[in-house]
């Protein structure tokens, strides 16, 4: 090879480095940023679920303050958590909860259908002196309210 074609084939090499440093940090960094955008974007009907989820454990336990918090702001601006409370009870006949179903009726709207499996005080007697256990289903609706979906809950 003569000398003027080493000089232009390294010359014509140390143009394609840069070129190729380049496109290499901008594939990374685009690759990089939808990696995030997949892990922070949750389907509504999924978040609704885990929450609505997390809003019935805390019945369950009896942890009436962890419930309320999943009420939407405009609520919780109303009723107080003691008020909260106090309209509950401390009936713990709730015994399990789950999402049977979550339907976005809107952008910002979702109905969630929960499973409830509960003891039945009504169904005892001398015959059968334990309570009863039954299955029964409730609708919620969840509204999105500042990034976050929340529990509505009637005043």
């Amino acid at each position: 090879m003569s000398k003027a074609h080493n000089l232009q084939a390294q010359a014509q090499s140390g143009k394609r480095r840069p070129m190729l440093i380049k496109g290499a940090c901008v594939a990374l960094l685009l690759a990089t940023l939808g990696g995030c955008a997949s892990v922070a974007t949750r389907a509504p009907e999924e978040v609704i679920a885990e929450r609505a989820t997390d809003r019935w454990a805390g019945f369950i336990k009896g942890d009436l303050a962890k419930a309320y918090q999943y009420n939407t702001p405009g609520y919780r601006g109303m009723v107080t958590q003691q008020r909260f409370q106090e309209m509950r009870g401390r009936d713990g006949r709730v015994i399990s909860a789950s999402v049977y179903k979550v339907t976005c009726e809107q952008a910002d709207k979702c109905t969630v259908r929960m499973k409830l499996k509960a003891y039945s005080m009504l169904m005892t007697g001398q015959r059968n002196p334990k309570p009863t256990e039954i299955e029964t289903y409730v609708n919620e609706t969840w509204l999105l309210e500042e990034g976050q979906w929340w529990h509505f809950e009637k005043i």
